[in-house]
């Protein structure tokens, strides 16, 4: 019996707030207007998008690699300053080495990049200098990212903790 009148009590003070809040809507000048749901839409090419991109075998297995071994030093994109400890190898710099100078630097390392010649074999070498050949000159960080601000946002001048 308690357990009913516990229902009722609470039924009846939602339905009290519900009149209030009703009525003071009434006093504010009606309902509130409504803001209709805009749907866009565009067409698709729904094949191409569906379609599985062509990724020769070695390509794939050299990114396999590079995301293991290469990427935390090279890939600002993967970590959460957009800074890397190593340069982003972008074409220029890639396209300017070659394969014997990639793989010269994948062989003996640097004072700062370890030396691969242990840990990866040669056909590995092979697998992720064809991937390096493959990292587009756009897929660097953007002055935002480096500057930790949003994508075309304008610094705030003379903020304190601004970061330009």
């Amino acid at each position: 019996m308690a357990q009913r009148r516990a229902k009722w009590a609470v039924r009846g003070v939602m339905l009290g707030a519900l009149m209030i809040g009703l009525a003071a809507q009434a006093q504010e000048g009606g309902a509130p207007e409504k803001n209709p749901i805009k749907v866009e839409t565009r067409p698709y090419d729904t094949a191409k998008l569906a379609a599985d991109e062509a990724i020769p075998a070695n390509v794939y297995r050299g990114r396999t690699i590079w995301l293991q071994r290469c990427a935390y030093c090279h890939d600002g994109v993967g970590q959460p300053s957009y800074h890397t400890v190593g340069p982003f190898l972008a074409p220029e710099i890639t396209s300017g080495l070659g394969d014997a100078g990639l793989r010269q630097f994948l062989t003996m390392g640097t004072e700062n990049m370890p030396s691969f010649q242990y840990t990866l074999s040669p056909a590995q070498m092979d697998d992720v200098i064809a991937y390096v050949k493959t990292i587009p000159a756009n897929a660097q960080p953007t002055e935002d990212q480096l500057a930790g601000r949003l994508p075309g946002a304008k610094p705030v001048q003379g903020a304190q903790g601004s970061v330009d």
